[in-house]
C-alpha cells in the first residue's frame, strides 16, 4: 500500500474506467478522457482545464488568487507557462528551455534559475543565478512530496520527474493521463497497447512499479533515465548558447503572439504581458547554431513556426521525404527545411533512445507540400498538410493548426 492510501477509500468510476471521485476530489471528463474540472474539497480548491488539439494542456483556471478569486495560467508545451506573481500578480512568463534552467521575465525584470536534479530528473534544488538557494524539496518513492522550503513568492509547478505538480489538486500532469503520488496510481487508465515496451497490463500503474529506477513522463510508458540530457550535465558553450538563442527568439516571435492572443482574455486576470528586449550577455548572434542547422531544441513546432529560424538540414541517404536528426542536439528536438519562398514546408521531430544504433527515433512528420496520402486504415485521400504519425490510424492524418508554421 502506497503512502496515503486508505483501505476503506472508495473510488467510483464511468465507464470508460475514469475516476469519478474518490480522496475527496470529484472529476468531470470530456469527451476524450481528459479531466475538465477537478473540485478538491480537501483544500477548496477547484480547476477548470482546457486543452489543446493536439492534447496537451493550454490553461488551468482555479480559486487560487486573494480570497479565492480566479488565477489562470497559460501553458505553451511544457516549455512555456504564463502566470500571475504569486505576491504581486504581476503577469510573469517562465520559460524552459533546458532541463536545468528556467527564466522568468516580467514587468520587474528578467532573473535566471537552475534546477538541480537527481536521476529521475526531479528537481530536488533550485538555485537563482549568484547560487542562492531558493527552493528545496524532497519526495517520497512514489513522488508524494515530502519535506520543503522555498523563499516566499517563488512559484515552481514543476518538480517530481520534472514534470508539472498542480498544487490544487495534489495530482502530477504528466501529459496523456493525470497522476495521484500519494497513491501511486493514474486516475484513469492507459489506452496504449498493454504489449508496447513500459506499458503493461496494469492500466492503472505507474513506472512498472518501480519508482526508484523508472519514471513515466508522458502518462504512457515506463523508461529509464534519459541519458541524451542527463541531470547536472554541464551547461557548455552550445547549452549555453542554445538557451541564449531559446530566449531571444521567443520574445522577438512567439511572446509578442501570446501576448497578443491572450491581452483581456476572461477570467485570467491578466491585462498585460511584459516581453523585453534581451540585451547584454543573453543576446544571440546573428546567425546561432540552432539558425544554421534549422533546429529548435526542445521546443514544439507551435514555438518553432514563430521563433527565428533558418534552413534546414535534409538527410543524406534517407530519401526526399525525409529529414535527418541534430547529431548535437542535447535531447528532443524539430529539424526542418524550407522551401523557395523561405517558409518552413517540411518538419520532424526527433527522440533520443539509446537502443536506437542512430541514437534518435524519428517522431511526427509534417509536410506542407506534396501529393495527398492514402490512409490505408480509413480508406481516406488526405490532403495536404498532413502528418505521418505512427499512432495514427494508417499513420497518415491531417496536420493540426499547431503542426502548420507561419506563412502558409
Amino acid at each position: 500500500m502506497q503512502r496515503g492510501a486508505n483501505p476503506n477509500e472508495v473510488l467510483t468510476y464511468n465507464a470508460n474506467g475514469n475516476m469519478l471521485t474518490g480522496r475527496g476530489r470529484t472529476y468531470t471528463w470530456d469527451g476524450e478522457n481528459r479531466p475538465v474540472v477537478i473540485a478538491n474539497a480537501n483544500n477548496g480548491k477547484t480547476a477548470t482545464f482546457t486543452y489543446g488539439p493536439d492534447g496537451e494542456r493550454l490553461k488551468k483556471v482555479s480559486n487560487v488568487g486573494p480570497g479565492n478569486t480566479l488565477q489562470s495560467v497559460l501553458y505553451l508545451g511544457s516549455e512555456l507557462e504564463l502566470a500571475p506573481d504569486p505576491l504581486t500578480g504581476t503577469p510573469t512568463w517562465t520559460g524552459y528551455f533546458h532541463a536545468d534552467a528556467k527564466f522568468t521575465s516580467s514587468s520587474a525584470g528578467f532573473r535566471i534559475f537552475f534546477h538541480h536534479r537527481d536521476h529521475l530528473k526531479s528537481i530536488r534544488l533550485i538555485t537563482d543565478g549568484a547560487g542562492a538557494e531558493t527552493k528545496r524539496s524532497t519526495y517520497y518513492a512514489f513522488g508524494d512530496k515530502g519535506l520543503e522550503s522555498a523563499v516566499a513568492g517563488h512559484r515552481e509547478e514543476k518538480g517530481y520527474i520534472g514534470e508539472n505538480a498542480d498544487a490544487e489538486t495534489g495530482l502530477l500532469y504528466l501529459h496523456a493521463r493525470y497522476y495521484d503520488p500519494a497513491i501511486g496510481r493514474f486516475i484513469s487508465p492507459d489506452w496504449w497497447d498493454p504489449q508496447k515496451e513500459g506499458v503493461g497490463t496494469n492500466r492503472y500503474a505507474y513506472s512498472d512499479n518501480d519508482p526508484v529506477n523508472k519514471s513515466d513522463e508522458n502518462g504512457h510508458n515506463a523508461d529509464g533515465p534519459d541519458q541524451s540530457n542527463p541531470p547536472g550535465g554541464p551547461p557548455d558553450g552550445k547549452t549555453a548558447q542554445g538557451f541564449r538563442d531559446a530566449v531571444n527568439g521567443f520574445f522577438e516571435g512567439i511572446g509578442q503572439a501570446i501576448k497578443d492572443a491572450v491581452v483581456g482574455a476572461p477570467g485570467t486576470g491578466i491585462a498585460s504581458v511584459h516581453a523585453p528586449s534581451i540585451q547584454g550577455p543573453i543576446a544571440a548572434p546573428p546567425e546561432s547554431e540552432a539558425q544554421a542547422k534549422g533546429r529548435v531544441a526542445g521546443a514544439t513546432i507551435g514555438a518553432a513556426a514563430l521563433a527565428s529560424i533558418g534552413p534546414g538540414k535534409l538527410g543524406k541517404g534517407r530519401g526526399k521525404n525525409n529529414l535527418a536528426p541534430d547529431p548535437t542536439a542535447k535531447g528532443p528536438h524539430t529539424t526542418f527545411s524550407r522551401d523557395e519562398l523561405g517558409r518552413v514546408d517540411k518538419h520532424q521531430s526527433w527522440e533520443p533512445n539509446s537502443r536506437n544504433p542512430k541514437g534518435w527515433d524519428a517522431g511526427n512528420r509534417t509536410d506542407m507540400k506534396g501529393a495527398s496520402h492514402r490512409n490505408s486504415v480509413t480508406k481516406e485521400d488526405i490532403a495536404t498538410p498532413h502528418t505521418h504519425d505512427k499512432n495514427a490510424p494508417g499513420g497518415i492524418r491531417e496536420a493540426t493548426p499547431n503542426e502548420i508554421p507561419s506563412g502558409w
